[in-house]
């Protein structure tokens, strides 16, 4: 932890000062749900978390019934990835988006400004095109990670001490488990190593 010592003076200006990132995994609300941005390994993808309705007319779970594979037209929207293989593309990331709504997927076009992304879907090779604002719950968060990384701190045990002593996260475990869970498969073991710390840290404050 001498480390983090260290670095602790700079981290509450980090946390004040908003900066551009091409890292722009989070959690966002859109205009309709709440989803998870995450790297998917062949991109960006945007996973659906939960829906401001999430019951149909018959008060039943909102399932994919207008997807064009009958295979999938049972499968709650809840899980759906709605963004994927967004790859950097210019100033954003450009991939697909799916529409559970019509059940079709467009050309995706997605840029970062503060805590929001501005996703826009086009048809008709961009004659036609929606857009929606996308906005951060976890900014505070992610300045925390970006902050960090730019240190080269990679360990899960360091970002849990900053985000319990910092405030960016109101459940410091959940975040870190979530935030590593969601990186490649390489993380996976880091994954485990810190739920281990954790644990045993909480075991020794017991005894």
């Amino acid at each position: 932890m001498i480390r983090a010592a260290a670095i602790a003076p700079a981290l509450c200006l980090a946390l004040g000062v908003g900066t551009a990132s091409a890292d722009p995994a989070g959690v966002y609300t859109t205009p309709k749900a709440k989803v998870r941005v995450s790297d998917c390994g062949s991109g960006l993808c945007a996973t659906v978390i939960s829906l401001k309705e999430p019951n149909d007319e018959k008060g039943q779970p909102k399932v994919d019934r207008n997807n064009p594979d009958a295979a999938k037209q049972t499968r709650p929207i809840v899980g759906v990835s709605v963004l994927s293989g967004m790859k950097p593309s210019g100033d954003g990331w450009q991939g697909q988006i799916y529409n559970p709504e019509d059940g079709r997927t467009y050309k995706a076009y997605m840029t970062e400004e503060g805590a929001q992304l501005t996703v826009k879907g086009c048809a008709l090779g961009g004659l036609v095109c929606k857009t929606q604002v996308w906005k951060r719950t976890d900014f505070a968060w992610r300045r925390l990670r970006l902050f960090l990384r730019k240190r080269r701190v990679r360990s899960g045990l360091t970002l849990y001490f900053f985000a319990e002593r910092s405030g960016a996260c109101a459940a410091p475990r959940r975040c870190v488990s979530e935030w590593l869970q969601s990186r490649p498969a390489r993380f996976a073991v880091r994954a485990q190593v810190f739920t281990a710390g954790v644990r045993k840290g909480r075991q020794c404050a017991r005894s």
